[in-house]
């Protein structure tokens, strides 16, 4: 991904059409999806199982909600950077979710172009 090392990204999500926009987008610009889940405990499995360096995760899910994923998936892979994307424009949303464990916050629509980008400055930080 444009001077970064080949980066590891899992991707959590409900909706199988922003997944697979965010897959091409990422592979486009060199990152390996190493795995996709559609709710929470998916996510919390599917991320202990491939260790990715960042993990995009959807806010709003059926079953496990992305608030409660978010101190599991702390705990299940401790290094990983944790992306919020999500369709709640709440700033009690997105201070729940730094509380919880996010390490950005980002609302939806997002131009999916710059999510490569925002990856990179993850990986930066």
């Amino acid at each position: 991904m444009h001077g970064v090392p080949p980066c590891r990204v899992y991707i959590c999500d409900d909706s199988p059409e922003y997944r697979m926009l965010l897959r091409m987008v990422l592979s486009d610009a060199g990152a390996v999806v190493v795995g996709e889940g559609t709710d929470g405990r998916e996510c919390i499995a599917g991320a202990a199982a491939t260790d990715p360096s960042v993990v995009l995760l959807d806010l709003n899910m059926p079953g496990l909600s992305g608030l409660e994923t978010l101190p599991k998936l702390r705990e299940a892979v401790p290094g990983v950077k944790i992306v919020v994307l999500t369709t709640s424009k709440a700033p009690e949303s997105e201070q729940a979710a730094m509380a919880a464990g996010a390490d950005a916050y980002v609302s939806k629509p997002i131009d999916a172009t710059s999510v490569p980008r925002l990856v990179r400055d993850q990986l930066a930080a």
